[in-house]
C-alpha cells in the first residue's frame, strides 16, 4: 500500500510540473504577442498600402495600387533580417552601391489628351534608371554595377533587362534636367553618383512579371489590397504599368530613410468588358478576392476615390454609391477598405462630357521620310496652357541611326528659334546611342517642333531580330516640364531598315538537301545495286506455290464456265 501511494504522489508531482511548464509557455506567448507591436514599431520598418480609383473621361476606370515599405535604419550588407523591406532589394542596393533606381514595365500607351496626367508616367516597354555610386579611379566600375543591377532585376522579375547590357539602349551620365532623382541631394547627386538610363520599347509584360513582383510584398496576394491583384483581370486592360522605385529621404529626426515603392496602374474599360457603363469594383475585378481587407501588418490602409469626374455643380455625387467616407481632401474621398463597396453610374446628364484634367503639355513623336536609306524624326510639344513653360526634351537614338546634327531644327508656330540650352553626344559604333538634350521656353498656346534627319546604317545579319520585316523599335523621348512639372513620354516608333532576305538561308538549305538526297540515292543505286535473276528456290516457298496453284485453278474454273455458257447459246 505505501508503494502505491508513493507512485501516485510521484505521478501527481510530474503532472503538476508539466502543467506549470505549459502555463509558463502560454504566459510567455501572451507577453510576446503583447509587446510585438512595440517591437515592430521600434525596428524602424513600416508598410503602407493604398488603392486609388479614378473614373476617366471616356468611361474608362483607372485603378492605381501603391505599396510603400519604409526602413529608417541604414541598409547593411550583413543584415539578414527584414520585416517588410524586401531583402532581395536591399541586397541589390548594398552590393552594387545604388543610391536610387526606378524600374517600370508597361504594356499599352497612356493617352494624355484623353486621360490627363497619369499617377506614375511610364513609357511603353521596360525602363530602368539607376544612380550608382561614382568610382573616380576606375570608370569601368560604374558600368559593372549597372550591369549587375540589370541582371539582378531581370532574374528577380523574369524580364529581359539583360538586353540593356548591349549598350544599344543605354545612356550614361544623363543630365539632371532631363531625369532627376527623387532622393534628397544629400544622398544622391551628380558629384557622387552616376546616372544610367536604359529603355526596351519592345519588352512584353505579362503574368510572369506580376507574380514575382507581388511575391515581394509583405502579404503577397493573400492579405490586404494584394488580394485584388488578379492576373486575369489586370492583364485584360488597355493600359497596364507596374514598377519598383527605391529612393532615400530624411525622416522626422533628420536621418536617412529608404523607401521601396511598388506601384501598379491599370486602365479598365467597363463598356468593352461588360457592355455596360455602370460599374462596380466587383464587376471590374470579378476574379479578385472580395470584400477587401487591410493587411494585418500595415500601418496605413486606405481606398481613395478621385471624384473630380463625379461631382456636379452643387458638389454632390448622384452617380456614386459608396459608404460614408472617413474624410475628404478636395475632390478625393477616402474610405476604409474593410467595409468599402462602390457603384458608379456615369449616365447622368452632367457626366456626359467629363472634364479632362489639366494637361498643359502634350507631346507627340512621328517619323518622316520614305525608303530604306534615310529618314527623319519629329517631336511635337504643345503648350495649351495660359503661361509659358520651360521644357527639357531628352532623346536617345541607337547607334544604327546615323544622326546629322546640323539638320536639327526648332520652330515655334512656324518661326525658327534657338534653344536656351542644347547638348549632343554622338553615338559610337556598336556601343552607346546618340543622346540629345534640349531646353526651350514655349509661350502659351504654342506648338514647338523639333526635327532631325538621319541615315540608316547597313547592318550585318547577326544584328537583325528574327522578324526582320517588323523593323527596329525606337524608344520614346522624355519631356520634363520645369519647375517640378510632370514627366511625359512620347510614343515609341518602328523604323524599317534595309535588311537581308531571311528566306534565302531556308531556300539554300532546302535546295542543297534535296540535291544531296537525289545525288546520294542515285550514286548508291549505281555503285551498290546489281540486277540479278532470282533462283527458283528464292522465287517463293511452299505458301507462294500454293497461292499460285489456287489462282491457276480459279482461272481454269472461270474459263470453263464461260465455255459452257457459250455452248448453251
Amino acid at each position: 500500500m505505501p508503494t502505491v501511494t508513493a507512485h501516485w504522489m510521484c505521478d501527481l508531482a510530474a503532472r503538476t510540473r508539466r502543467w506549470i511548464t505549459q502555463q509558463m509557455i502560454l504566459i510567455a506567448i501572451a507577453l510576446l504577442a503583447a509587446i510585438a507591436p512595440v517591437l515592430a514599431f521600434d525596428d524602424g520598418e513600416q508598410f503602407r498600402e493604398r488603392l486609388l480609383i479614378r473614373p476617366l473621361p471616356d468611361h474608362n476606370v483607372l485603378l492605381h495600387f501603391d505599396f510603400n515599405m519604409t526602413i529608417d535604419r541604414l541598409l547593411d550588407p550583413d543584415d539578414e533580417h527584414y520585416r517588410f523591406f524586401p531583402k532581395s532589394i536591399a541586397q541589390i542596393i548594398t552590393k552594387h552601391q545604388v543610391g536610387e533606381f526606378v524600374l517600370k514595365l508597361t504594356q499599352g500607351r497612356w493617352r494624355y489628351a484623353h486621360w490627363g496626367l497619369p499617377v506614375v508616367p511610364a513609357p511603353t516597354g521596360a525602363e530602368l534608371i539607376a544612380w550608382v555610386h561614382r568610382h573616380d579611379s576606375d570608370p569601368t566600375v560604374g558600368s559593372q554595377r549597372w550591369s549587375g543591377v540589370q541582371q539582378s532585376l531581370s532574374g528577380m522579375l523574369c524580364a529581359s533587362l539583360q538586353q540593356l547590357g548591349k549598350n544599344v539602349h543605354t545612356c550614361r551620365r544623363v543630365p539632371d534636367s532631363a531625369i532627376a532623382p527623387e532622393s534628397r541631394p544629400v544622398f544622391v547627386n551628380t558629384s557622387t553618383h552616376e546616372t544610367f538610363y536604359g529603355v526596351l520599347p519592345r519588352e512584353a509584360v505579362c503574368t510572369e512579371n506580376l507574380t514575382p513582383w507581388a511575391k515581394l510584398l509583405p502579404c503577397r496576394t493573400r492579405g490586404g489590397l494584394g488580394r485584388l491583384l488578379s492576373p486575369l483581370d489586370l492583364h485584360d486592360a488597355s493600359y497596364h504599368s507596374m514598377g519598383i522605385h527605391v529612393y532615400s529621404e530624411t525622416n522626422a529626426n533628420n536621418e536617412q530613410r529608404t523607401i521601396a515603392r511598388f506601384f501598379l496602374s491599370v486602365v479598365l474599360d467597363p463598356t468593352y468588358l461588360y457592355r455596360s457603363k455602370v460599374w462596380s469594383l466587383r464587376s471590374l475585378l470579378p476574379h479578385a478576392t472580395l470584400p477587401m481587407q487591410c493587411s494585418p501588418v500595415s500601418t496605413e490602409c486606405e481606398v481613395h476615390f478621385d471624384a473630380v469626374n463625379a461631382i456636379n455643380a452643387n458638389g454632390a455625387t448622384p452617380g456614386l454609391t459608396t459608404p460614408v467616407p472617413i474624410r475628404r481632401t478636395g475632390n478625393v474621398l477616402v474610405f476604409d477598405p474593410t467595409d468599402f463597396d462602390l457603384s458608379f453610374d456615369p449616365g447622368h446628364e452632367y457626366l456626359a462630357k467629363f472634364p479632362v484634367r489639366d494637361t498643359p503639355i502634350v507631346v507627340q513623336r512621328y517619323a518622316t521620310g520614305r525608303g530604306l536609306q534615310s529618314g527623319g524624326i519629329v517631336n511635337t510639344v504643345v503648350n495649351s496652357g495660359s503661361v509659358a513653360r520651360n521644357v527639357t526634351l531628352f532623346d536617345t537614338l541607337p547607334w544604327y541611326f546615323r544622326v546629322y546634327f546640323h539638320t536639327l531644327s526648332m520652330t515655334i508656330n512656324g518661326s525658327v528659334i534657338e534653344p536656351s540650352f542644347m547638348s549632343f553626344q554622338p553615338a559610337r559604333q556598336d556601343s552607346s546611342p546618340s543622346m540629345i538634350t534640349i531646353e526651350v521656353e514655349i509661350p502659351p498656346m504654342s506648338t514647338c517642333l523639333i526635327s532631325m534627319q538621319y541615315d540608316k546604317v547597313f547592318l550585318p545579319i547577326k544584328d537583325f531580330p528574327p522578324d526582320v520585316a517588323r523593323g527596329f523599335d525606337l524608344g520614346p523621348a522624355v519631356v520634363n516640364v520645369a519647375p517640378n512639372g510632370p514627366r511625359l513620354y512620347t510614343e515609341s516608333l518602328i523604323v524599317l531598315f534595309p535588311g537581308p532576305d531571311m528566306s534565302m538561308p531556308f531556300n539554300v538549305i532546302a535546295f542543297t538537301s534535296t540535291f544531296l538526297a537525289f545525288f546520294f540515292g542515285t550514286m548508291f543505286n549505281v555503285l551498290y545495286r546489281h540486277p540479278t535473276e532470282l533462283s527458283s528456290r528464292e522465287r517463293g516457298g511452299l505458301l507462294v506455290k500454293l497461292i499460285r496453284f489456287l489462282i491457276g485453278k480459279g482461272k481454269a474454273i472461270v474459263a470453263s464456265l464461260k465455255d459452257d455458257k457459250i455452248k448453251q447459246r
